[in-house]
């Protein structure tokens, strides 16, 4: 969601426009802000609804996302929100105040060193009882120290000037305070690294094109970027400098999907980016393949298939994997990763692989076909023959001889499948191995097995029709490979 509503406002089960925004704050704001501010405060009081996003509310204002960006961080100057540069972003709306209410009365002399060294700070400036009322009222709710909310001011000016509202200064503060930064020490550590990164900064605004200085959102930003994700400023400039629109949230959300991606160096971002496109097609392929249907492709592409090809799988290969799934009912991209890492498991990674095993498994479905032929079964071969097939000759390990000898035992039974089960079992238990030793012996089972064969169910026919992915299904289900 990216407008919320602030806790004082969320009890409200509609939410109306303030007559306090319309007069006192509504006259003074740029027109596309007005814009900005009412329609996300009517998002924001439909929690249910499928437009609040940030992309969406820009193409429906017909505005850059760069510049909702900006309008947001004007309305927290003004107190009237709180803008988080999350992935994605939010804004909180907050309660609307009169531009010169007070909270709370604070004693002056506690705060006469700080209101003397504000000053000196803001020469130029007449700050009013109402402006030292509001930054009282902050670090005694945000338990700031008094020389953190110096720093914090010094800070603030040095990014926008003297003329900088204490809206901002307050709604930066804030934001340290949020992420733990309360005292002089860890607020200075903090602003240090924050201006450590202006120069930076104002290379990739240049590389987006952008012709304003560096804010505290876009330091903020930048120390996610390098610091917690690992990024060089030479590959966040590279990067920038192929942004056509979006301006720094478009930046930001770029480096974030290279990230999940373990893309950090600019030849392999250069690289994902060139076969983007091949990527995506082949997402819809997929997609369109096993059935299911996304307006917007990069999960499936940074989930699934970047992965997928990084195990050494052609494209084709993931086309008949998806063939094979549609065919099996498996119609998510949860199922056929499953189905993509059995496949893998059994070395079967280019579709010359697959045809190869379909082949080999349709010799093996061929030899099935004899046994049943022999045993006077005129049908298709079924998975239950496939599992009894591949115990008689890998776990009981008879040879095609002692089989069809044993289909032969089983011609007019019942259930001649079963019978040959017994057959089977009743000279294994016997240690019989060759085809003259079970000549030579009763071949009828016993007296409980052959009750078993008299009574057992006929096998059910097939319910697909192409017989080689079904028997495809059936050796990888078992992870062995005939």
């Amino acid at each position: 969601m990216f407008c919320k509503l602030a806790s004082e406002n969320a009890i409200d089960t509609k939410i109306g426009v303030d007559t306090l925004f319309v007069v006192e704050y509504m006259p003074h704001a740029p027109d596309n802000y007005v814009k900005v501010y009412l329609y996300g405060l009517s998002l924001a009081s439909r929690s249910d609804s499928m437009d609040n996003d940030l992309e969406r509310m820009a193409r429906c204002l017909k505005i850059e996302i760069d510049e909702v960006i900006k309008a947001y961080g004007y309305w927290q100057e003004q107190g009237l929100c709180s803008l988080s540069m999350t992935t994605p972003p939010t804004v909180e709306y907050r309660a609307v105040r009169p531009a010169g209410s007070k909270v709370k009365i604070f004693k002056v002399e506690k705060f006469k060193s700080f209101n003397d060294q504000l000053n000196k700070m803001l020469p130029r400036r007449v700050i009013l009882p109402n402006e030292y009322n509001e930054y009282y009222t902050a670090m005694d709710a945000l338990q700031i120290e008094q020389n953190a909310m110096l720093a914090i001011v010094g800070y603030c000016v040095r990014l926008k000037g003297e003329d900088i509202s204490w809206h901002y200064i307050v709604a930066v503060a804030r934001n340290l305070a949020s992420e733990g930064y309360r005292t002089f020490d860890q607020i200075s550590e903090k602003l240090s690294d924050l201006d450590y990164s202006h120069g930076e900064l104002v290379a990739i605004l240049k590389a987006l094109k952008l012709k304003r200085a560096p804010d505290h959102e876009d330091k903020t930003l930048y120390l996610k970027w390098t610091r917690q994700m690992g990024f060089t400023s030479d590959a966040i400039i590279h990067v920038a400098k192929k942004i056509k629109k979006g301006g720094i949230t478009r930046l930001d959300s770029l480096i974030s999907r290279y990230y999940d991606a373990r893309l950090f160096a600019t030849t392999e971002i250069d690289a994902y980016e060139e076969r983007k496109d091949k990527l995506y097609g082949l997402a819809k392929k997929i997609n369109a393949t096993i059935g299911v249907y996304y307006e917007q492709l990069d999960m499936t592409v940074e989930t699934y298939i970047v992965g997928w090809l990084a195990c050494g799988f052609e494209e084709q290969a993931l086309l008949d994997i998806a063939t094979y799934c549609y065919r099996k009912s498996i119609r998510t991209l949860e199922g056929m990763d499953d189905a993509v890492n059995k496949f893998y498991r059994a070395g079967l990674i280019t579709a010359a692989a697959i045809a190869g095993h379909v082949s080999q498994i349709a010799g093996v479905d061929k030899e099935i076909a004899e046994v049943l032929k022999t045993a006077g079964l005129e049908r298709i071969v079924t998975s239950r023959d496939r599992d009894s097939y591949r115990i008689w000759t890998y776990t009981w390990q008879f040879g095609r001889d002692l089989i069809l000898y044993a289909a032969e035992q089983s011609q007019g039974k019942t259930n001649p499948m079963s019978y040959i089960n017994a057959i089977l079992s009743n000279w294994r238990e016997k240690k019989i191995t060759t085809l003259d030793e079970a000549k030579k012996t009763s071949s009828i089972p016993s007296q409980a097995m052959a009750e078993i064969a008299a009574t057992s169910k006929p096998n059910t026919i097939s319910e697909y029709t192409v017989q080689q992915i079904d028997a495809l299904f059936d050796t990888l289900e078992h992870d062995e490979i005939f």
